[in-house]
């Protein structure tokens, strides 16, 4: 599963904790900080990511609301899953800014309590039932990091 996080910077560090967290459970995320390096063209790192995703997540606050670069963020990924049927859009609430009218009906996840709210939105993504196969998950992805030596300090 390939997910690309649409935040604001304002955002950011629950964008990077969403984005670990999804990590450590074996999924594929694109998150501008990872994948934007110096001397790299932003708008085609951020077309590179909008091309290939399976879960477009938006992290809503009234930050993106304002933010031009989510709205087209947000419109490429609409265009994307309306004209191709492919992929899907996922709303993360972080406060009471209302949706865009496109994804009023889609149902999202409440991030006014982030651990609790990651937890959900990880466990509705991978189909995790309990807590304990999303711990199991996350094992799982240690210790193929260890045993393919990305372990062990390397960086």
């Amino acid at each position: 599963m390939r997910i690309f996080l649409g935040h604001n910077k304002a955002d950011k560090d629950t964008a990077r904790s969403l984005g670990a967290y999804l990590v450590l459970v074996g999924v594929d995320v694109w998150f501008d900080e990872w994948e934007i390096h110096a001397g790299d063209s932003i708008p085609g790192k951020l077309n590179e990511g909008l091309e290939v995703f399976d879960v477009f997540v938006l992290l809503w606050s009234t930050n993106p609301a304002r933010s031009n670069w989510v709205r087209r963020e947000l419109e490429s990924a609409l265009h994307r899953v309306i004209g191709s049927s492919c992929g899907r859009v996922v709303p993360c609430l972080l406060d009471n800014t209302p949706l865009p009218a496109l994804l009023r009906d889609i149902s999202g996840v409440d991030f006014k309590e982030p651990k609790q709210a990651i937890a959900k939105l990880v466990d509705d993504l991978l189909g995790f039932r309990t807590r304990k196969e999303r711990l199991l998950a996350i094992q799982e992805v240690l210790q193929d990091w260890t045993f393919n030596g990305l372990g062990h300090g390397a960086r």
